[in-house]
C-alpha cells in the first residue's frame, strides 16, 4: 500500500511539477495533523515513535471501529471534507500515508 502511495506522489509531482513544492508541503502538513490527532488520542501509554507514516493502523489494531469513525469525524472537521460510507475503509485509512493522500485528494 505504501509503495502505491509512493507511486501516486511521484506521478503528481511528474505530471504538476510547478507545483511540486507546494504539494509536499501540503501533504507533509496533513500528516502532521493525522499524526499529532492519533498520538493525543489513540497512543496513551505508547510510544509516538511507534507511529510512522506507514504504521499499520486499522490492520494493526491501533484503530477499531469506534475509533476509525472518531478519526474520520475529526478529518471531516479538521480539512472541511466529507466522507461517503464507502470511503471509510482500509484502503483509505490504513496509515498515515494513505489518509493524507486521501485527505489531499478531497480538499477542493
Amino acid at each position: 500500500m505504501i509503495k502505491i502511495a509512493e507511486a501516486q506522489i511521484k506521478k503528481w509531482i511528474i505530471n504538476n511539477g510547478s507545483q511540486r513544492s507546494w504539494m509536499m508541503a501540503e501533504l507533509s502538513e496533513i500528516i502532521q495533523v493525522v499524526r499529532q490527532y492519533l498520538i493525543g488520542e489513540f497512543f496513551e501509554g505508547g510510544t509516538p515513535d511507534e507511529l510512522t507514516d506507514s504504521t499499520p493502523l486499522i490492520s494493526g489494531g491501533i484503530l477499531d471501529s469506534i475509533s476509525t469513525l472518531q478519526l474520520v469525524s475529526f478529518l471531516e472537521r479538521r480539512f472541511k471534507i466529507e466522507f461517503k460510507p464507502n470511503e471509510v475503509d482500509q484502503d483509505n485509512l490504513n496509515t498515515i500515508s494513505l489518509i493524507a493522500l486521501f485527505v489531499k485528494s478531497k480538499i477542493k
